[in-house]
């Protein structure tokens, strides 16, 4: 990580660098439109972008509406200030994660109206640490790196097996 960092009209980051190069070897312009995380497979679905990159997890389902590469594996990762590594230690605090993330459906069912869902990682996590939200629930790699963005304070576990989130 960063898989994808957007500054000014440059793309940069392990996907960016890897799509510079691809796009030079084929003669293609970038033009880089940040989207918010949900609209971003509508966005290749309806022809508004080519191809969208960053943090995605390959799933069966994802894979029926576009092309998917699984290059690496990014584990779904818990932030908090007490090191939780259980979704069930979350219950009863509020908990963040970002529209658009396969694994909601099955945190609303165990979370219900504790789960607050964001329009990108940016807002999720300036709510936590505003105080606004207690846990995030976010790809490893992606909290790694915002973590050590601010201070690298926040605790963060890889989220222990749970059969109630199959990809936990």
């Amino acid at each position: 990580p960063p898989f994808v960092i957007l500054q000014g009209q440059e793309i940069k980051g392990l996907d960016g660098e890897v799509l510079k190069a691809a796009a030079g070897m084929e003669c293609l312009r970038l033009e880089p439109m940040p989207l918010d995380f949900a609209s971003a497979i509508p966005s290749v679905q309806n022809g508004r972008a080519d191809i969208s990159l960053g943090n995605w997890d390959c799933t069966v389902q994802r894979s029926k509406i576009v092309g998917l590469v699984n290059v690496y594996k990014n584990q779904m990762a818990i932030v908090s200030g007490d090191g939780s590594s259980s979704l069930e230690a979350l219950k009863g605090r509020s908990v963040g994660s970002v529209d658009g993330f396969h694994w909601n459906e099955d945190l609303k069912s165990i979370y219900g109206s504790q789960l607050k869902l964001y329009p990108s990682s940016t807002a999720m996590f300036q709510d936590y640490k505003a105080g606004r939200v207690d846990a995030l629930i976010d790809g490893y790699g992606s909290a790694a790196y915002t973590s050590k963005q601010n201070g690298g304070e926040w605790k963060i576990a890889v989220v222990e097996p749970d059969e109630r989130v199959p990809v936990s």
